[in-house]
C-alpha cells in the first residue's frame, strides 16, 4: 500500500510542529483551549528562538560540505526558515489568538496568509 503525503503539511522544524499541534488542539476546542494556547504560544515563541539560533549555526556549518554536497546545506536552510518563521508565527497567534474564532493550523497555510498580507479576512458578499 502506497501512502501519499502532502510535503507542504510537514513542518521543517520542531517549534512549526509544535504550534501545529497547538493549533489544531485551539481551533477544535472550547473557550478554554484558547486560554491553553495563549500560554503555549508565549512558550513556543522562545523555544522557535532558541532553535533558530541553532539552525543558524548548523547553517553556517554545514557550508563546508557545498564543495562535495548540498543536501545537508538545503536541509539546515529549510530548518532555518522555519524555526525563524515559527517565532513570527507564534507571536501574532498570540496577539490575534483571543479575537479570532480559528488561527493557522499548518504553516504552510500560515505563510500563504503572511504572504499575502490577509491577516484578517472578512467574507466577501455573494
Amino acid at each position: 500500500m502506497l501512502i501519499v503525503v502532502n510535503s507542504d503539511l510537514i513542518p521543517r522544524s520542531l517549534s512549526a510542529a509544535v504550534m501545529q499541534a497547538v493549533n489544531h488542539y485551539r481551533n477544535d476546542r472550547t473557550f478554554g483551549s484558547k486560554i491553553i494556547a495563549q500560554a503555549a504560544y508565549q512558550i513556543i515563541a522562545t523555544a522557535a528562538l532558541v532553535e533558530t539560533v541553532a539552525a543558524t549555526a548548523i547553517t553556517v556549518l554545514s557550508t563546508l560540505s557545498l564543495p562535495f554536497t548540498k543536501n545537508y546545506f538545503n536541509v539546515s536552510v529549510e530548518w532555518l526558515k522555519s524555526s525563524s518563521f515559527a517565532v513570527v508565527w507564534s507571536v501574532f497567534n498570540f496577539i490575534i489568538n483571543p479575537f479570532c474564532y480559528r488561527v493557522a493550523e499548518y504553516e504552510s497555510t500560515a505563510k500563504i496568509i503572511a504572504s499575502l498580507w490577509k491577516f484578517i479576512l472578512f467574507p466577501s458578499r455573494s
